[in-house]
């Protein structure tokens, strides 16, 4: 059975195209300059500022828990928390 198996491959390998060889690499001075397309922003991140911190990963498992029980979202969650904060030290909230 070994030898039907080896076989085959043989040849299957010999009716199989070899691979082209990749396009040679040019250097910047082959090439003109393209213009590079920035990232798109999705509408509803606009004029909207990325607030972040690490904390432990028992910190992040508890508030997704806590967002899937209230059926709700970490973002959701995170600005109750700011709320608070803010209403706590006598500001008002933002959202």
């Amino acid at each position: 059975m070994a030898r039907k198996s080896a076989a085959r491959f043989g040849e299957l390998a010999q009716t199989q195209a070899p691979t082209p060889a990749p396009p040679p690499v040019a250097t910047g001075e082959d090439q003109p300059l393209l213009p590079v397309a920035l990232p798109q922003r999705r509408p509803s991140r606009s004029d909207k500022k990325v607030i972040a911190g690490h904390f432990p990963p028992a910190a992040a498992k508890a508030l997704a828990l806590l967002a899937l029980e209230r059926d709700t979202t970490l973002q959701a969650l995170m600005a109750e928390a700011f709320n608070d904060l803010l209403r706590k030290h006598g500001r008002h909230p933002l959202f």
